[in-house]
């Protein structure tokens, strides 16, 4: 599996995850959409085990942004606790050599971001793809 077809495997995978966008790569925008799954590829690696035996691993991260209602955070939270049971759920069914590594938020709770004049809350998780070729 290619660092390319990791990425659109995980974007199908996630299809059915509930999120209003799902975009591989940094979107210039996110059109107003609330909640958003951006799929990227965070590093490759590769441990040569023999002449013609090599074990690749490459990283993928799926950063979760969900819209943040004015009133406050509390609901952004529990739908981003939510979005990452979903992700993590889709991804652990999709290939038993795709696992979670980790999420970034951490005791603070996920930090926010204004993207297109919005407030989202965001939390990335990284998954490992091991292939052995």
């Amino acid at each position: 599996m290619t660092r390319a077809s990791a990425r659109a495997a995980v974007a199908a995978a996630l299809s059915g995850a509930g999120f209003d966008l799902i975009v591989q790569g940094a979107p210039e925008s996110f059109g107003g959409k609330a909640n958003v799954a951006v799929i990227t590829s965070a590093g490759s690696e590769r441990r040569q085990l023999a002449r013609a035996i090599s074990d690749d691993t490459h990283r993928i991260t799926v950063s979760i942004y969900v819209q943040r209602a004015a009133s406050g955070g509390a609901a952004a939270e529990a739908a981003l606790d939510a979005f990452n049971a979903a992700t993590i759920a889709a991804i652990d069914a999709l290939s038993p050599t795709i696992v979670f590594a980790q999420s970034d938020a951490g005791a603070q709770g996920a930090p926010n971001r204004r993207i297109d004049g919005r407030m989202y809350r965001l939390e990335r998780i990284t998954f490992t793809i091991v292939n052995d070729v």
